[in-house]
């Protein structure tokens, strides 16, 4: 059994490092994955330090509350946090609406302008199929094309979804 005790901001940092780091396949929480990502969580994670008056994180301890919330700014447009946030929230509730005896989704995230959301469910014995159809997608995004690609076991969708909808 596991009890966290957390602010409102806290809980919403929390889930935000946890639904990124499902849909771009790295643990952002254990500080594993893209340098881009990890650092504007601890950026973010700095602001909202400020805004509970409390020690920011220390790596930016030595910008004032202005500057943490200018550049915070800055990297959420430049990541563009908020729609791929929105998206993924959208894919969950895609998944959701498929198949619940499917046992693996491949999610494709198309992030141009329409950010459409399609969603490939898999049954338990369709395993290898599953990872050869993620594998292609994973080729177009090496390729150029601009989508989010993730193969997501249904358990993690539950959790995803139950966390995503206490929050968003």
């Amino acid at each position: 059994m596991e009890l966290q005790l957390r602010t409102k901001l806290q809980h919403v940092w929390a889930t935000a490092v946890e639904t990124v780091g499902t849909f771009i396949n790295h643990s952002l929480k254990s500080s594993e994955g893209p340098t881009e990502w990890l650092s504007f969580f601890s950026l973010a994670g700095s602001a909202f330090a400020h805004l509970e008056n409390s020690p920011p994180v220390p790596s930016y301890e030595k910008l004032s509350w202005q500057e943490t919330f200018r550049a915070t700014s800055r990297e959420a447009s430049r990541l563009e946090i908020y729609t791929r946030l929105a998206s993924f929230s959208s894919a969950v509730n895609a998944i959701h609406a498929e198949s619940r005896s499917a046992a693996y989704y491949l999610v494709k995230l198309n992030l141009m302008e329409e950010m459409s959301v399609s969603v490939v469910p898999f049954s338990r014995d369709q395993f290898e199929e599953a990872n050869y159809a993620y594998s292609e997608a994973e080729k177009g995004v090496a390729d150029g094309e601009k989508m989010q690609v993730v193969l997501v076991a249904a358990g993690s969708v539950d959790s995803l979804r139950a966390r995503i909808q206490t929050t968003f």
